[in-house]
């Protein structure tokens, strides 16, 4: 009996021990099935998240017309990005990091807010915050008293000439150069501690001279350095790598020079070989300079890897309105010269009141607004508008600025649509008058220069009626 009790008590227990068996196989197989299921799903998961991340950008906005460097953080980042603002495609790009891109913005909306897309290969990833496309809405005086002279030191009491005719800024060092033509000076006002042009009085830029006594007569120039360097009187620049090229020009009957200016030092030189010229533009497209001769009626192209140079477009001494080829065509009194962004083409603004382009790839010169030698105003469509003498033009991103000199407006060309409109000012109305862009007034602007972040300076002349002067302005302004 003992015996029996044994062995039933043992197949008992052999009956728990393969029910608890089958219940521990039944677990690790339950488990081995949800840990397959979850590494799927982490599988799915980690094929629906990009390799690389966009995390912020600076600046956080620019003017319509673009083509300042933006900067983009992030993570991942390989020499195979594409950036994209509001779908248009940024130019230039340029790793710096596995975690920093740049590249040139596009063109945009006038006052639209756009995403701005990272692409790598096959994925792609938007910034979580948007891009601001500002328009311009006011004009200030950033430097300039209104009355005549040369006193240097911050932009409330700094002084200028009647025909501060050049202007260039140079984005590596947030400095705007200053052709100060009478007061045969070259002038820097100095924007490196500026972040935002809105709040800017005139008593933030510091306004210093770089080269020239200001003492020489007007077809005299020595080479020299700083305040002991003369110019008969400089009328356009540019900066070629880290030389500032200036066009000291000659009045009627008298010489000019192409010099050099060292920005540290102020060292002048002039560079031989091309003389002669007045009234002269200057424009770099990072391969050759072009020069418009105005009163020669001819674009020169300057090498500035050994300064040799070569009649480019126009008859040297030949005015006149031929659209042709090279130097098979007549250019009446070039004078405002800019680049298209693409570097494809040179556009030239005349005096003869019309808007040229040259293919600088096959030379070829058209007239694509004004009216040749037929001043006046109209805004509207290609050779329908008219201006009235053609000074400086500016050309980023899709748009042409033109400074209408002798209608006191500055126009806006639309390169996409070939509209013109006008921008700022009033030719019924020319004046000195800062404000909003619908009240301020311009008067016989010569200078011009678009800063991305900042806006459009811009300069005045005097004009005299008569012998008389009517209206003085001796200030640089900017359109933001």
């Amino acid at each position: 009996m003992k015996i029996k009790t044994i062995s039933l008590f043992l197949l008992f227990l052999m009956s728990c021990d393969n029910k608890i068996n089958s219940a521990a196989s039944s677990a690790r197989s339950t488990s081995t099935a949800s840990t397959s299921a979850n590494s799927e799903d982490d599988e799915e998961l980690n094929e629906n998240r990009a390799s690389f991340s966009v995390h912020s950008f600076s600046p956080s906005s620019m003017y319509y017309p673009g083509q300042g460097e933006i900067l983009i953080s992030g993570s991942n980042f390989t020499a195979s990005a594409t950036v994209t603002i509001g779908g248009n495609s940024c130019t230039n790009i340029t790793l710096y990091s596995a975690n920093t891109i740049g590249c040139t913005v596009p063109s945009g909306g006038q006052g639209t807010s756009s995403s701005i897309t990272v692409t790598i290969g096959e994925e792609s990833v938007t910034a979580s915050e948007l891009f601001l496309y500002k328009d311009f809405t006011a004009v200030k005086t950033v430097a300039g008293t209104g009355v005549a002279g040369s006193t240097d030191g911050t932009g409330d009491v700094a002084q200028f000439s009647d025909s501060v005719n050049g202007l260039y800024f140079s984005f590596s060092n947030n400095i705007l150069y200053v052709a100060d033509g009478t007061n045969r000076k070259i002038r820097a006002l100095d924007f490196s501690n500026i972040t935002d042009i809105s709040t800017l009085s005139p008593s933030d830029v510091t306004v210093s001279t770089l080269a020239g006594d200001g003492t020489k007569a007007r077809v005299d120039s020595a080479d020299d350095t700083g305040a002991t360097a003369s110019f008969a009187q400089p009328e356009d620049l540019v900066m070629v790598g880290s030389t500032l090229y200036v066009t000291d020009t000659g009045w009627a009957g008298g010489g000019a020079d192409l010099r050099k200016v060292d920005p540290l030092t102020g060292k002048t030189t002039t560079v031989s070989g091309l003389t002669g010229f007045i009234n002269a533009q200057l424009v770099y497209d990072n391969n050759f300079i072009y020069l418009a001769n105005d009163y020669q009626h001819v674009i020169h192209q300057l090498n500035p890897e050994d300064d040799s140079f070569i009649d480019f477009a126009g008859i040297r001494g030949s005015a006149g309105n031929i659209d042709s080829v090279g130097t098979s065509a007549k250019i009446k009194h070039p004078y405002g010269l800019a680049l298209s962004s693409d570097g494809q083409y040179l556009y030239v603004g005349t005096e003869a009141s019309d808007v040229k382009k040259i293919n600088l790839s096959t030379k070829k010169v058209t007239t694509i607004f004004g009216t040749y030698s037929t001043g006046g105003y109209v805004d509207g469509f290609s050779t329908q508008t008219k201006f009235r003498s053609v000074s400086k033009i500016s050309a980023p991103g899709n748009f042409l600025f033109v400074a209408d000199h002798n209608n006191c407006v500055i126009r806006e060309v639309n390169l996409t649509t070939n509209e013109v409109s006008t921008l700022v000012g009033d030719n019924s109305n020319c004046g000195n008058s800062d404000g909003s862009i619908s009240a301020a007034t311009l008067f016989r602007t010569n200078g011009i220069s678009y800063h991305p972040t900042f806006g459009l300076f811009f300069s005045d002349s005097r004009w005299e009626v008569q012998g008389v002067s009517a209206l003085q302005s001796y200030r640089i302004r900017v359109l933001y």
